[in-house]
């Protein structure tokens, strides 16, 4: 890093931990008056929530961790008792404080933020050679491609054994890699070491795979393998060089532009410093309608707006930019270091938008801005102005699967085509607990999870069928040639079984997955995808509530139960809101004197239609809706 930079983040980090000691004064006197007042534990909650993103992008990693379990205890501890509440949160917010001290102190055991592959995207100087390995087994080739990219002023380290790989990275620091697919007529060795190199090592290199074949299996593989780009032999130079020159330069000639919202300043400046030193022009906002004023000027190509925003969330900014039909087709990327904010995003629905977990490496988000707004500019420059579903990516970068623009169109092909003799359904797989696996073990081994699970589903899949990927941790199936509803409820069965057969090996033990699973049969009366669809979500929503891992099959008795359940919460909030919730007394007797010494408050319903209901009525529901301290603070109200 040069020295102007270096200051540069040095004065980031002062900064930042000249405010860790003001968090701590703040978070002492919420906390004080917490034992008074627990609306305070909101304010407690946000704070721990700004500290668990930007912890450990700033590179105090234990910091992080506990904040994020402030944040978690906060959660669970909204809705107890005064006292109980408190003590919860006694001790995380102990070790938060402990922690704050320390670290506004010192530099504390901290992995710096300002990594070597983050500095190595956006500080190219190609005044001097820039080092790329080769690995392949072609003398003739190697020799040739090596004088012709020395031309261009690059410096090509040769291996001949794929086997080597791990160790040639280490003795050469390449920039890139050029690694060929065929070794001793082993057609994926070149993928497969990568692959497991990769598991290894983070560091994002640019992998290009060269091959004499070029086939399906053969991409599909590089694209597991975490390649950058398929190049079939003979090269064609000229593309290699510019592909590489794209690479290894991110800052094109005219800047892309990005906007960051995100009420975290320090976070804000962080992510700012770096997309600004990687050649991108940077707009940033701590609000919704800062950011709304600024779109007029800025006009960006992608926003990255965090979720968990004070007056207006980062999901209902992103509806209100889409009303603004000037702005409708700019790509979003939510962030958020919450765990259940993939519900509220599957719901959002927003076109073609993506969602990443705080706290985002550097190097990690400034490959995917690139990715976005690099693929945005050019449909805009070769294709002209978009529509949101034209603008639709149809591939998943990650897996190779086709994304959901595609199973809608090949559901409505499906439906005009099926014979009435086929049973056609929709499979939802949604994982369980994967946001546990990503916050124990880190984005890339969870992104390498997903993949490995593409991977085994489409080798048991029947051939007619097609994997699709949704979002994050889920999957769509579109299974189409089955005799009854019978076989494909046994074929539906083996395909969860074959998941939960999926044997992760770490370091201290195995990682089993198992996934929740929804099916919407395509009945003779459903004629539109949406329909389909948004059959398949009822089934898993009502699969993923059970305590254990569950396949639920769509019905119409289960439409009718989220529909009544539905008309229920709002009956009830309408109850709550005019008062027909009312106290009645149950006398409590002692059992030696016979003697009146009290009354126990029960909570009843004055229905205006039903009349006077009992709890069994509505007490579920308002648990499960964090309901109950309203209806507690009205009876108490009544007594």
């Amino acid at each position: 890093m040069s020295s102007s930079n270096n200051q540069k983040m040095e004065k980031l980090l002062s900064t930042y931990k000249e405010h860790l000691l003001l968090y701590k004064t703040e978070l002492e006197a919420d906390w004080q008056a917490a034992q008074h007042d627990t609306k305070r534990v909101q304010h407690i909650m946000s704070m721990a929530h700004k500290l668990s993103g930007s912890g450990k992008a700033y590179g105090f990693v234990e910091l992080s961790q506990l904040a994020r379990e402030l944040d978690h205890a906060c959660d669970m501890a909204k809705n107890m008792p005064p006292k109980e509440l408190i003590s919860s949160l006694t001790r995380p917010i102990d070790d938060l404080l402990s922690a704050l001290e320390r670290d506004s102190d010192s530099n504390g055991e901290r992995h710096t933020p300002s990594s070597d592959s983050a500095n190595a995207l956006f500080e190219n100087d190609t005044s001097e050679a820039i080092d790329i390995l080769l690995v392949d087994d072609d003398t003739d080739f190697s020799t040739n491609l090596s004088e012709i990219l020395s031309q261009y002023g690059y410096r090509v380290h040769w291996q001949d054994d794929i086997s080597q790989l791990d160790q040639a990275i280490t003795d050469h620091q390449p920039w890139a890699l050029i690694v060929d697919m065929d070794f001793s007529g082993e057609r994926f060795a070149g993928a497969s070491q990568v692959s497991t190199w990769h598991q290894k090592n983070g560091t994002p290199l640019p992998v290009f795979f060269v091959s004499g074949y070029d086939s399906f299996d053969l991409r599909l593989a590089s694209v597991r393998a975490g390649g950058t780009h398929f190049l079939r032999k003979p090269l064609d130079i000229p593309k290699l060089v510019s592909l590489l020159y794209s690479e290894l330069n991110l800052a094109p000639s005219e800047p892309y532009r990005v906007m960051l919202v995100d009420d975290d300043h320090d976070l804000l400046s962080l992510y700012a410093e770096f997309l600004t030193k990687a050649g991108y022009n940077v707009t940033s906002a701590t609000s919704a309608q800062e950011a709304l004023r600024l779109l007029e000027q800025s006009h960006p190509e992608l926003i990255l707006v965090d979720v968990y925003m004070p007056g207006c969330s980062g999901i209902e900014l992103g509806k209100i930019i889409r009303q603004h039909e000037e702005f409708a087709t700019i790509p979003l990327i939510f962030m958020s270091a919450a765990a259940d904010t993939d519900l509220q995003l599957a719901c959002a629905r927003l076109a073609n938008d993506e969602f990443i977990n705080k706290p985002i490496e550097l190097w990690r988000l400034l490959m995917i801005v690139k990715s976005r707004v690099t693929k945005g500019r050019y449909l805009r420059s070769h294709i002209g102005a978009l529509t949101i579903a034209e603008t639709q990516i149809t591939q998943d970068s990650l897996t190779a699967l086709p994304m959901l623009a595609n199973i809608r169109r090949d559901i409505e092909d499906a439906l005009q085509k099926r014979a009435p003799d086929n049973i056609m359904a929709v499979v939802k797989f949604d994982i369980r607990d994967f946001h546990t696996i990503n916050n124990l073990h880190g984005h890339h081994f969870g992104d390498e999870i997903l993949q490995r699970l593409a991977w085994e589903l489409t080798q048991t899949i029947s051939p007619s069928d097609t994997l699709y990927r949704e979002s994050s941790d889920e999957f769509l199936l579109l299974t189409k040639e089955h005799a009854s509803q019978a076989s494909l409820k046994k074929y539906v069965t083996g395909l969860t079984k074959s998941i939960e057969e999926i044997k992760i090996t770490l370091k201290h033990g195995l990682i089993a997955l198992s996934a929740d699973t929804g099916v919407a049969f395509a009945t003779q009366d459903i004629s539109k995808a949406s329909e389909l669809l948004d059959n398949a979500d009822m089934a898993i929503f009502k699969a993923k509530k059970s305590p254990t891992t569950d396949i639920c099959y769509f019905d119409a008795s289960l439409k009718t139960m989220q529909q009544n359940r539905f008309l229920l919460e709002n009956s009830i909030k309408e109850g709550l809101s005019s008062d027909q919730f009312i106290a009645v007394y149950q006398p409590i007797y002692t059992v030696n004197e016979n003697k009146l010494i009290g009354f126990e408050a029960l909570a009843r319903w004055q229905h205006p239609e039903k009349g006077l209901l009992s709890p069994g009525e509505f007490i579920h529901l308002m648990e499960q809706r964090g309901l109950i301290p309203l209806l507690t603070q009205k009876m108490l109200t009544q007594t």
